[in-house]
């Protein structure tokens, strides 16, 4: 049903998480699952995206060493965003299975993006047969050191045909809106060293 809201209950704050992503009902829908783990360690968020059933989607092999680029939610691309629970500033990651990346820092709801530029480098390890999966450690601000985040994990996915597909741990609204301040709805407490 379009604009419906995805339930996800709030979980609790733990150091790890597996998740499981739900696609936007406003969309037709691939027969695909994707799930992974979140864990939150000293300065780093390691994430790990599987994809099962992924025979229809355009899921490039790996070609080296990535680069920042914008624009990467025009194609396969999964993504990580980032909030300490006392503010509205907030930072997303995408992760293409290319390796290619980017950082970006928002002030409040999609307010004032710029480009998270003390992190120079991300390494993603991704696989795309038998069954695609994108593995990266994601490092935390500094400001965020040993704060117990928020987090909203999503995906969007391009099938064989060029359709663009949305993925995410909750849904809120009438259209996909993976930076919507409800998305953020895992809490994660870092271990220690």
């Amino acid at each position: 049903m379009r604009g419906t809201h995805s339930v996800v209950r709030e979980v609790a704050t733990m150091s790890s998480q597996p998740f499981q992503l739900l696609p936007f009902a406003g969309t037709d829908v691939l027969p695909l699952a994707i799930s992974g783990t979140a864990t939150l360690r000293a300065g780093f968020l390691d994430v790990d995206f599987r994809l099962t059933g992924a025979a229809q989607v355009l899921f490039p092999a790996p070609r080296g060493a990535g680069e920042r680029k914008d624009n990467l939610w025009r194609s396969t691309c999964c993504e990580a965003f980032i909030k300490p629970s006392d503010s509205t500033e907030y930072w997303e990651y995408n992760l293409a299975p290319s390796g290619d990346w980017n950082v970006y820092r928002f002030t409040d709801y999609r307010a004032e993006l710029r480009h998270e530029t003390w992190i120079t480098r991300i390494a993603i390890d991704a696989v795309a047969t038998p069954e695609p999966r994108l593995r990266a450690a994601l490092p935390v601000p500094p400001p965020l050191a040993g704060q117990t985040l928020g987090l909203a994990l999503s995906c969007v996915v391009e099938d064989l045909q060029g359709g663009l597909h949305y993925f995410a741990l909750r849904h809120c609204g009438t259209k996909p809106d993976f930076h919507h301040p409800e998305s953020f709805c895992l809490r994660l407490t870092p271990t220690a060293s």
